[in-house]
């Protein structure tokens, strides 16, 4: 596969470029270009794309004079030169955790940030995530079959709702000394009945615009929910499961009504569902929501803020607000176990929720090294892809029947 890779390299060192060059070369590459300056090379890239020639791969170093690297990737992300980056440095750590977390946001994929002097071994590494990533851009692209993005409209997704084409599905919430699920974490998927599934993406951003939206929506879902734990109460009676709330509809008292009756009819301990309010819709009329989130936890209800830490006013919602759980979010879980202020993040926030008597629930563990650190310092519940995707109804309760 490398023989038809074409890589350009950035580098303002003649000696650092030469040894990249022989890395490169030795694995087989026949298509290597690269210069010595950013501005250089941006109009190098630019002249080659308008031949159509265009890069797999990008390596660049990060602290040279005129334009670093910083801002010749911005510029590569801006026009799309290539199709994959790397950045090679002998910058300080910090440095480098910092630039990583910046071109997470970019449109064109990051392989890796590598220390000097490059090796063999660090191209090795980073192949195996440009085969992997272009797997993943292939299977993107064969999803959508040739077809543009489209949006859909309030009522597309009133019709949806009235088909009850939204349902949950369920992630598995897992305890971390005892590897077994404590619960499940509802989320919207919309089944279209000609576009398939549509991410929430689409589909979210327009409910939250209209409350009475809001509510059906959430009915609907929330029926699906209380069917979901009879089943799964029967199996494992201290299953919880957890559901996002729009804040506008803390609101409304039809809400509260609603929902009271409904877990009342079900005749399930409210005790056994957590309601999960985002930190950045909590940021907004906070006056207005407090009598209903603290009347919903004096009937049992749990509560969790959700995505702790990126949104504003933290700790004066922690204050305000009864909740029971603290859900952390994955920009502070990602590579932990290298990351050291990620570690200090979370160490803190975790012994801030001890001393508040809240548990500890962390978002998006992918990778076995996470769960490992998290669990030697000692966070209380783990969800994300190293244990399970998110599983439609009949594989969430067959999950279930096989972990307990």
């Amino acid at each position: 596969m490398n023989k038809d890779i074409r890589v350009f390299i950035l580098e303002d060192d003649t000696l650092q470029f030469d040894i990249i060059k022989q890395v490169v070369e030795n694995a087989g590459v026949n298509f290597i270009d690269g210069a010595y300056n950013g501005n250089n090379a941006i109009k190098k890239l630019k002249e080659h794309k308008s031949k159509g020639i265009k890069y797999d791969i990008i390596i660049t170093d990060l602290n040279m004079p005129g334009m670093d690297g910083i801002k010749f990737l911005e510029e590569v992300n801006k026009y799309e030169l290539a199709n994959n980056a790397v950045v090679v440095s002998g910058m300080d750590s910090s440095i480098l955790e910092s630039v990583e977390n910046l071109v997470t946001h970019y449109k064109i994929p990051v392989l890796g940030i590598v220390s000097k002097p490059f090796s063999s071994s660090a191209w090795y590494d980073l192949m195996e995530n440009f085969k992997n990533g272009s797997l993943k851009r292939q299977k993107s692209d064969s999803c959508l079959n040739g077809k543009v993005e489209k949006s859909y409209s309030k009522e597309e997704i009133l019709l949806g709702i009235k088909n009850k084409e939204f349902i949950p599905y369920f992630q598995p919430q897992i305890n971390l000394l005892n590897e077994r699920i404590d619960g499940f974490e509802a989320l919207a998927r919309w089944i279209h009945k000609e576009d398939g599934i549509v991410s929430p993406f689409k589909f979210i951003p327009i409910i939250e615009s209209d409350m009475e939206i809001q509510f059906s929506f959430t009915m609907l879902m929330f029926d699906k929910v209380i069917e979901f734990m009879k089943l799964c109460q029967k199996i494992n009676p201290d299953i919880y499961v957890s559901m996002n709330i729009f804040v506008n509809l803390l609101e409304d008292e039809r809400f509260y009504d609603e929902l009271i009756e409904r877990v009342n009819n079900s005749g399930i301990s409210p005790s056994h569902f957590v309601l999960e309010i985002t930190e950045s819709g909590l940021a907004t009329n906070m006056d207005k929501v407090l009598s209903s989130l603290a009347r919903f936890r004096l009937k049992g209800f749990k509560l969790s803020i959700d995505d702790f830490g990126t949104g504003y006013s933290s700790l004066a919602q922690l204050r305000a607000i009864p909740f029971t759980e603290l859900k952390i979010d994955r920009v502070f879980i990602r590579n932990i176990h290298k990351n050291n202020k990620n570690q200090s993040i979370v160490l803190s926030t975790k012994l801030l929720a001890e001393k508040l008597g809240l548990s500890i629930v962390v978002e998006g563990c992918e990778i076995k090294e996470e769960i490992d650190y998290l669990k030697v310092s000692g966070c209380d519940t783990a969800q994300g892809f190293y244990y399970s995707k998110p599983l439609t109804f009949e594989e969430a309760i067959e999950y279930l029947k096989a972990n307990l």
